[in-house]
């Protein structure tokens, strides 16, 4: 039941986190009656997931709803069918397409940092209308790094998994493709370059499945506090600041 759940919930917030379903493919074979149950297992999972992204898409396409508003913004050749075609017979450019659009494509200017990735992720409001300065949402990565590198009492007890750092540290990437791909189909002009439409915002619900790898990466880098609850201070205090600012942002541009 919870499985199905699960992959009814992915299927229908947003169709690339199918790819979330991925670590029950791990799960140990000795909780299941027997193998059969664990491939019923991940198949009800998956098909369920699948089928709810299959049913909303042809629910909106038999509503008329626009899913495609590359064609309202008039940016080009875009043909979901004609781009699969492309990403199969020219798999390597497809990969440097990937390639340049996550190393190059959040550089607003090739000289600064790539920083619209990072800014998109929590910092810009209302389309892009306003966003937060850069030192609110350099303080809120700055606690985050600081979160993952802690290592509290409880922390301290956790044994590194190396097999769960490196599956999920997979499935982080091939989220990113996921992603990558999805709007290379339905928003990016046939055989571009570089992916149209990533935002950081897309990332978000990927970032826990770091957590394990950063596990690891504490070994060698650690930060430690006196009072274990000094860590929910900080975190509490850095996200009542940036609510402030958000707050105060809004008010501004919404009098």
């Amino acid at each position: 039941m919870y499985i199905g759940l699960l992959g009814l919930g992915l299927g229908l917030t947003k169709q690339t986190n199918i790819v979330f379903l991925l670590p029950i493919l791990f799960l140990p074979k000795n909780i299941f009656k027997s193998l059969w149950g664990k491939f019923g297992f991940i198949v009800v999972g998956a098909g369920i997931s699948i089928f709810a992204a299959i049913s909303w898409y042809l629910i909106m396409k038999y509503q008329k709803y626009e899913l495609n508003d590359a064609k309202t913004l008039d940016i080009g050749n875009v043909n979901p069918v004609e781009q699969l075609k492309y990403v199969v017979e020219y798999p390597l450019k497809f990969i440097e397409t990937l390639f340049r659009t996550y190393i190059f494509g959040g550089f607003h200017n090739p000289t600064i940092l790539p920083n619209f990735y990072w800014i998109s992720m929590y910092g810009f409001f209302s389309l892009f209308a306003y966003q937060l300065p850069i030192p609110f949402i350099s303080l809120g990565y700055i606690i985050l790094l600081i979160a993952f590198l802690y290592t509290g009492s409880e922390r301290q007890k956790m044994k590194p998994v190396i097999k769960l750092s490196i599956i999920q540290t997979v499935e982080f990437v091939l989220a990113a493709i996921a992603v990558a791909l999805a709007l290379y189909l339905v928003w990016t002009p046939v055989g571009a370059t570089t992916v149209d439409g990533i935002q950081g915002r897309y990332f978000i619900p990927l970032i826990p499945l770091l957590i394990p790898l950063f596990t690891i990466v504490s070994r060698w880098i650690r930060i430690s506090l006196d009072k274990p609850y000094r860590m929910g201070m900080l975190v509490s205090v850095v996200s009542l600041i940036n609510l402030s600012a958000t707050i105060l942002l809004t008010l501004r541009y919404f009098p």
